[in-house]
């Protein structure tokens, strides 16, 4: 059993990098969320999603397990979570052909499947711990999988730090984390990007440019995109990374499903106004939401 006493503000989810169950808007989403696994077989999914998470994060928490094993491990899940959630590329695989050579920089609308498969920290081998929920991470970027495979790219997240331990588990797993709040942020994610491309080039590293869960903020559905915010892709100008948008979904009866869109090649983005461009891209992508 893993110890720590972690004191935590529930009224400032910043603070904690997870939502606060009580906030409204974090209420809505979470019961519209609810149409994504209306069928027996999504449950099932979702709950074995949950299940499998539980029991990486555990081994997570293993101080006698190395990064490279727990890398392995997280590698291993986001596999097995791909195929079980039947994913498939619906459109635009044709839009991988120019991206070979690595690395790429993917982005995607923020579907809410850890909200779906949200874990209660009751069943995670932690003494002490105030925070009664946590969001597993792996599942989020579990379709991008396919695409990984494809470009024979090893796929890489950025997203906020959850507080410890679990914040080591992200270290461990390859996630390319930074915090919720404070200023520059886009600095330090780019030259942490930097420093894994330094290391590995062929690498596919997924974004979210809304920045929270797709239909929270602005209180739509699962589909609704927030605005996108720029930071994504002035990184990718700065160096010099293709960016490559891919709109996921997923129904209650056939799974993940992913459409590509044409990707936006370095030499694009030098000749773009990026506040334009991401709002009209934003636009682009939400016509491949489900009807």
């Amino acid at each position: 059993m893993y110890n720590i006493k972690i004191q935590m503000e529930m009224k400032n989810p910043t603070t904690i990098g997870q939502p606060d169950k009580n906030d409204p808007q974090e209420q809505l989403i979470r019961n519209k969320l609810e149409s994504l696994s209306n069928t027996e077989w999504s449950k099932s999914f979702f709950e074995n999603a949950k299940v499998d998470q539980i029991a990486f994060i555990n081994k997570g928490l293993d101080p006698n397990r190395s990064g490279l094993e727990i890398r392995n491990l997280y590698l291993d899940l986001i596999k097995k979570t791909c195929d079980a959630g039947k994913t498939k590329i619906e459109s635009g695989l044709e839009n991988l052909a120019a991206l070979k050579q690595g690395p790429v920089i993917l982005i995607t609308n923020h579907l809410g499947t850890a909200k779906i498969s949200r874990i209660d920290t009751k069943n995670i081998n932690i003494n002490g711990l105030s925070l009664q929920e946590i969001e597993p991470f792996p599942i989020r970027i579990a379709p991008f999988y396919s695409i990984s495979e494809k470009l024979s790219m090893s796929p890489y997240e950025c997203a906020i730090e959850l507080p410890n331990p679990f914040l080591d588990i992200q270290t461990k797993s390859g996630v390319i984390s930074i915090p919720a709040d404070g200023k520059g942020r886009t600095e330090l994610l780019q030259n942490k990007i930097k420093d894994l491309i330094d290391r590995e080039p062929k690498s596919l590293i997924i974004m979210y440019p809304e920045g929270g869960t797709s239909g929270k903020r602005n209180l739509g559905g699962p589909y609704d995109l927030d605005n996108f915010h720029t930071g994504a892709f002035v990184i990718a100008k700065n160096l010099k990374i293709p960016v490559l948008p891919v709109f996921q979904s997923f129904d209650p009866i056939s799974g993940f499903e992913l459409s590509i869109l044409k990707p936006t090649m370095p030499s694009e983005l030098d000749n773009l106004d990026l506040r334009i461009f991401v709002q009209d891209l934003r636009t682009k992508m939400q016509k491949f939401a489900p009807k």
